[in-house]
């Protein structure tokens, strides 16, 4: 009887070691499961700060282009004005000497004429007086 005590309390003692052990296998396996779930969703997360981030960068970029797209636009733009001022005023200045030069021209015809009159009253008068 006492070997049947024995071995009832030995089978029993085994029936609680397998349960504990199951119990804990599946605490663990829980465990396991949810540290799992947890660094997958840190990951996740991590990857979508991670894209976030190089889509960030990537805007960054595009607008030091755009801004050095723009710098280079404006820089055109000033110098194609400047070439502009810069013909309208040689412009100005060929027709400032331009209308200097007719005006000497006209002030010299204007002396010649003068002279020719002057000439014909005088010849006019020396064929008078003889």
């Amino acid at each position: 009887m006492q070997e049947t005590l024995n071995k009832k309390v030995q089978e029993r003692i085994n029936e609680e070691k397998i349960r504990i052990e199951e119990s804990l296998r599946k605490k663990v396996n829980d465990e396991t499961a949810e540290l799992i779930n947890s660094l997958k969703k840190d990951l996740e997360e991590k990857n979508k700060r991670l894209i976030d981030f190089q889509k960030m960068e990537l805007e960054l970029l595009k607008v030091r282009q755009e801004k050095e797209e723009l710098k280079e636009k404006i820089a055109l733009e000033k110098e194609k004005e400047f070439l502009e001022r810069l013909k309208v005023e040689r412009e100005k200045i060929r027709q400032a000497v331009d209308d200097e030069f007719l005006l000497k021209i006209k002030e010299k015809d204007k002396l010649i004429e003068s002279m020719k009159s002057e000439i014909e009253e005088v010849k006019r008068k020396a064929e008078q007086g003889s």
